[in-house]
């Protein structure tokens, strides 16, 4: 078993609530098998099986229960006998968890996600953009990914942009919602050489104070809460009043743009976008 293909060993002393989710259900049984071999089941078995259900649908089951066997296999269980030790042997069901919704991520498990994912996964969220996103969601986004945000206008070619072409040349994928006669443009970029320490004893202690009661359980090591921090303010903007016959480029200016993240204007083509220190 590696973590991401880089050749580092995870067993049962170095498995987490974080690189857990870089493994297989295959991986899981053989960790549980060696637990034996290298931890105090008496003692540490408990910790083990926690960590894995963080990432993993973990069920005991009895296999004389045939239905119920065929049930869980139905679902996409996969289904094995685990030597825990000499004198046992434990009939298991295991199914890693889907990251199906936005509700689904949290802080562990939304490094080992790509940016596409992240933007489809926005977008299925009711087609609502960043701004439909709880903000104890958006502080898990932001553990883990760079996010900037921009409104234009519908009928202005958006991929010519300056904004756009700068976010795509420095790595970043990009999600289009349409809103009414405007366009939010969502960019977002997995941050680089991120780390999760979740082998704290009291995990608990390092929660953001704004995180949600569902994303408590498993939390690892965050960033501090000023770093989370984003930009709420309202759109200059709204759908109702705003048409493409009201659009005049010539008066469109860096502060009709809202971003969760600064921008250097010395950056930005001055012809495509007028500069503004606050941009």
């Amino acid at each position: 078993m590696t973590n991401n293909g880089k050749n580092i060993l995870i067993s049962p002393k170095t498995l987490t609530k974080s690189n857990v989710w870089n493994l297989s259900e295959n991986d899981i049984f053989t960790i549980l098998e060696n637990a034996s071999k290298e931890i105090d089941i008496d003692t540490q078995l408990g910790k083990l099986i926690n960590t894995i259900k963080c990432a993993f649908d973990l069920v005991e089951i009895d296999k004389e229960k045939v239905h119920e066997v065929l049930s869980l296999e139905k679902r996409g269980f996969h289904i094995a006998d685990v030597t825990i030790n000499t004198n046992k042997v434990v009939h298991f069901a295991l199914k890693k968890h889907s990251i199906s919704r936005v509700t689904d991520l949290t802080y562990q498990n939304v490094p080992h996600i790509s940016a596409r994912k992240l933007l489809d996964l926005i977008e299925s969220n009711f087609g609502g953009g960043w701004d439909s996103l709880s903000q104890s969601i958006k502080d898990v986004i932001q553990s883990g990914f760079l996010i900037a945000t921009t409104s234009m206008p519908k009928s202005r070619n958006v991929e010519e942009s300056a904004l756009y072409k700068k976010k795509v040349g420095e790595g970043f994928d990009v999600l289009i919602v349409e809103k009414g006669s405007w366009v939010e443009l969502i960019f977002a970029k997995q941050k680089e050489n991120l780390i999760l320490d979740d082998l704290l004893e009291d995990e608990d202690e390092k929660a953001p104070k704004r995180r949600r009661k569902s994303l408590l359980i498993g939390a690892g090591e965050d960033e501090e809460d000023d770093d989370l921090d984003i930009d709420e303010e309202d759109d200059d903007y709204s759908n109702s009043s705003d048409d493409d016959d009201d659009y005049n480029e010539d008066e469109l200016t860096a502060e009709s743009y809202r971003t969760v993240v600064e921008e250097d204007p010395e950056d930005l083509d001055v012809n495509s976008i007028e500069d503004d220190d606050d941009f």
